[in-house]
């Protein structure tokens, strides 16, 4: 019995020298708790009720957590050294605030060092904001387990984690991109074991309307409206993001919808010189190493008011698929010098594109594509040809549209052919009811052949591409002034140079 209550006695001392520490602990931190259980057999401690807030802050950092559970915990490191090490722990349910304006002071020498190094690290049901004073920055439900976290630091200031496991979710993400966009994410799962992550719902949200976005930017700017249905991505390497290295096998994008939009009436500002696709992502400060690229099911909407016009113009590509293969921002001597995609799609929801781009990894700037548009009915161009170059076709059947051609970071050089039969153009006025000008349809219908097929010279259904490159503009720009260019060439044939004048950009 003596032996027994010696044995109660030293347990009930632990259990209060133990709850005294973690108070203790707890208060040098500025937090508290509602109950607290040890099992010292287990060597574990669950905490209920926690509220952590930084001190004297407007905008401080806090947490709330319903139930915190510590499992493993080693006894010895946590007496004698102040150190927690633990097999688990687990933070359940509550909100974390964290605010990045809020600077903590590391100067203090005499501050207490915080040490603790946890096996198995599992955050389940915590929502967790980051703040810029009181504009919310990042926000997201967590559901995450992380094989190893560490933190040596004063007062918890600095953390690292050294993970052998990832795996978990997040629901309900939004991103604040800054004063022109959002993005949400209704949900993104993730696991380091079988190197997946994938993503639901992807959002990009303008912050602005339309026709006051450029405005509030203070220059002309691509307005991008997108939303992605899913985001798939396989064989991530999550080990080598540490060193920032992005070593993906395949990422499939599966119906996106992209609408851009332009206002040209916008001063175009102080515009920077836009790089070369590869360059732009030779200039990333991470290494970015792709085996495939897919888009799914795609549609992509470009849109523009012009200049002097009176309604914005547009045109559309549905159904798009595309393959990307061999996508590497880091060219060394081993591997290959380009990277090839494959792409089809809808043009205007009818004809069909076929397009195939090479782009060079090497730094050599030979961008090279070709492709080709059949079956399509020319007045399904309207929509843009109206309104941005005062243009309507009236009848045309393209049976068949090729291109070829080379680009760089200054210009654009090639062919186009063109097979079509019974066309008929409208030059209209720069008015509301875009109406005819007579006299220059009959200039320009006499200029241009009513059906160029099979039955005429190839020559003279083939136009030059030659294009300078407008280097403030995105290579798409040069892609549509490439094939515009060669178009305007084949229509007008050898009179190409009279009917360039009458057809505007």
């Amino acid at each position: 019995m003596g032996s027994a209550a010696l044995v109660a006695a030293l347990l009930f001392s632990l259990h209060s020298f133990l709850e005294k520490k973690v108070a203790t602990e707890f208060r040098e931190l500025n937090g508290t708790f509602g109950a607290i259980k040890f099992d010292l057999f287990n060597r574990s401690i669950k905490v209920e009720n926690i509220i952590w807030q930084t001190p004297n802050q407007r905008h401080p950092h806090e947490a709330v957590i319903k139930r915190c559970g510590v499992v493993g915990i080693d006894v010895f490191q946590l007496i004698f050294r102040g150190k927690i090490h633990a097999r688990q722990m687990l933070l359940d349910s509550g909100s974390i605030y964290f605010n990045q304006r809020l600077k903590i002071d590391h100067t203090d020498s005499s501050a207490k060092e915080f040490l603790i190094e946890i096996e198995k690290f599992i955050i389940k049901n915590v929502f967790v904001e980051v703040r810029q004073d009181s504009v919310t920055k990042f926000q997201g439900l967590l559901n995450i387990t992380v094989g190893a976290f560490a933190s040596s630091h004063k007062t918890l200031a600095s953390c690292k984690l050294g993970f052998h496991e990832l795996t978990g979710s997040t629901e309900n993400l939004l991103i604040n991109n800054g004063h022109f966009y959002n993005t949400k994410v209704k949900k993104i799962r993730f696991n380091s074991e079988d190197g997946s992550l994938t993503m639901d719902s992807v959002i990009l949200i303008p912050l602005h309307a339309k026709y006051k976005f450029a405005r509030m930017l203070g220059r002309q700017a691509d307005r991008m409206d997108l939303s992605v249905k899913k985001v798939e991505i396989a064989q991530l390497n999550y080990w080598k993001l540490f060193d920032r290295i992005v070593s993906i096998g395949s990422l499939t994008i599966t119906e996106a919808n992209l609408l851009a939009f332009r206002d040209k009436r916008i001063d175009t500002g102080i515009e920077p010189n836009v790089p070369m696709p590869i360059d732009i992502l030779r200039k990333l400060p991470f290494a970015i190493a792709i085996d495939t690229v897919n888009l799914v099911n795609s549609k992509v909407t470009v849109e523009e008011f012009p200049i002097n016009g009176i309604r914005p113009g547009h045109v559309y590509f549905d159904q798009l698929n595309a393959r990307l293969l061999g996508l590497n921002n880091r060219y060394t001597e081993s591997t290959p010098h380009h990277a090839n995609l494959l792409a089809d799609g809808r043009l205007m929801g009818t004809g069909l594109v076929q397009a195939a781009f090479t782009l060079p990894l090497d730094g050599s700037q030979d961008y090279h594509t070709v492709g080709s548009l059949t079956n399509f009915q020319l007045a399904d161009l309207n929509p843009v040809l109206e309104n941005v170059a005062n243009l309507r076709v009236q009848t045309g059947h393209l049976k068949k549209l090729r291109f070829d051609f080379r680009y760089g970071e200054f210009k654009s050089r090639g062919t186009l052919e063109i097979n079509y039969k019974d066309l008929k153009l409208q030059v209209l006025k720069a008015n509301k009811e875009k109406s005819e000008k007579f006299l220059m349809t009959i200039i320009l219908n006499s200029m241009v052949k009513d059906t160029k097929d099979n039955s005429v010279d190839r020559d003279e259904r083939t136009g030059v591409i030659e294009v300078e490159r407008n280097r403030k503009k995105f290579i798409t720009n040069l892609w549509w002034k490439s094939i515009f260019s060669g178009l305007k060439a084949s229509f007008a044939g050898k009179s190409g140079n009279s009917v360039q004048h009458r057809i505007k950009k």
